[in-house]
């Protein structure tokens, strides 16, 4: 068993509680596979960031200093070739007329706020490169404009609300999106 556990590739999962949603899909693997072995940590409403703050956190910079720990756990018990997958949801990318995000005490506006995030993840995936790690991200869920379930019932075909929009989906949010992805 010990020699199986050496030859398994180590997928470090972290992420909010969309990682948390995802795990049915480690199990299966595990289960069906001798290829990995997972790990996997969630912080219900954090993001993975060390350097973005949410200021309505319970004690601001808790969910950085989560992530902080879980990089270093990942650095201790990682081998070459072993992944570090982050699964977050990203909406926290959307907030209108963002006041929650702050970067060294300064508010940052949703530009500001995603360009931080696509550096700080090309960074750590730089630096895991460097000792022979692989740093992955999941597909966020795309976003769309308006509540498919409720507008696509015979009875609303005619709800300006659910036709404000012609495009299901919202094209500007999910263009930053893919840019976080690529």
């Amino acid at each position: 068993k010990e020699n199986i556990q050496k030859i398994r590739t180590n997928i470090f999962m972290y992420g909010n509680s969309y990682n948390e949603q995802l795990m049915p899909i480690p199990t299966y693997i595990y289960q069906n596979s001798n290829k990995y072995n997972f790990n996997s940590y969630f912080s219900q409403g954090c993001i993975s960031s060390l350097e973005i703050i949410n200021i309505n956190e319970y004690r601001p910079g808790h969910c950085a200093k989560v992530f902080a720990k879980y990089l270093k756990f990942f650095q201790q018990q990682s081998k070459k070739g072993d992944i570090l997958l982050i699964a977050n949801s990203y909406d926290f990318l959307f907030t209108p007329n963002n006041t929650v995000f702050q970067k060294d005490g300064f508010q940052l506006n949703n530009e500001e706020l995603t360009e931080t995030y696509i550096n700080e993840i090309i960074n750590l995936s730089k630096q895991l490169n460097k000792d022979n790690k692989k740093l992955m991200l999941t597909n966020a869920i795309p976003v769309i404009d308006f509540d498919p379930r409720y507008c696509s019932s015979w009875f609303n075909a005619l709800n300006k609300n659910c036709f404000k929009n012609k495009n299901l989906l919202n094209s500007k949010n999910n263009l930053r999106i893919k840019n976080i992805n690529e």
